[in-house]
């Protein structure tokens, strides 16, 4: 089941969010996003977005034994996010990216929330510690299997190693995201994304448990990857 992506402007959010950039100090001397412009680029997001959304969403179905949880996804565009590019859980993008650098981001999270919204309810992070168990930095973790499918996207899938290159670049600017992208390097990302499938598979065959009456559904929701 490919999942339809919906991009859009939550004005609920978004003011919320610009009432937070104000009450910041260090952003006094700085200026948000006009609602209009916003607008504009949400626009151009979404008609950029219809050229990969088919290629980027059937590369990840046919790359791991899972599928997306959400017939929809819905990509909240918002004119300040204080943490980092975007976030997947929801999946919520700051709007003053230029078309191609959006792209890049919102495929980064769909990734993300391909991995820990699945209709198996696999929780890859643990599968992951499980590979790297010498490994302490969560995001170093959490970054690991997702630049591996990022760089199959980017390669296999769209074919495009200029912007694979350049995306990288961005990322390790970061000390977390180059320690995974040394190892994606150093073990192969086709490598790592075998294995990572072969424990899927494991967990997959095994008899599932049913929850205890007293346990919370929502025990294990925290063990997804996240930005």
């Amino acid at each position: 089941m490919i999942p339809k992506i919906k991009i859009k402007y939550s004005r609920f959010l978004d003011s919320l969010l610009r009432e937070f950039f104000l009450l910041k100090k260090e952003n006094k001397d700085k200026a948000l996003v006009e609602t209009e412009d916003l607008f504009k680029n949400i626009e151009g997001y979404k008609k950029e977005w219809v050229i990969y959304e088919k290629q980027v969403l059937t590369g990840l179905l046919k790359l791991l034994p899972t599928n997306f949880y959400h017939s929809v996804i819905d990509v909240y565009i918002v004119s300040y996010w204080p943490l980092g590019r975007g976030s997947s859980e929801p999946i919520i993008i700051r709007g003053t990216f230029r078309v191609e650098s959006f792209i890049n981001v919102l495929i980064h999270e769909i990734i993300h929330f391909f991995l820990s919204n699945n209709n198996q309810k696999i929780f890859p992070s643990k599968l992951i510690k499980e590979m790297f168990p010498s490994e302490k930095n969560i995001k170093t973790i959490n970054h690991i299997i997702v630049s591996a499918i990022e760089k199959y996207i980017y390669l296999d899938i769209l074919k495009d190693n200029n912007r694979f290159v350049k995306e990288k670049e961005k990322t390790c600017r970061f000390e977390s995201y180059k320690k995974a992208w040394d190892i994606v390097e150093e073990r192969g990302y086709m490598e790592l994304i075998n294995e990572f499938k072969n424990k899927i598979e494991l967990s997959l065959n095994k008899k599932q448990v049913p929850l205890s009456i007293n346990e919370p559904i929502g025990t294990n929701m925290d063990n997804g990857i996240r930005e």
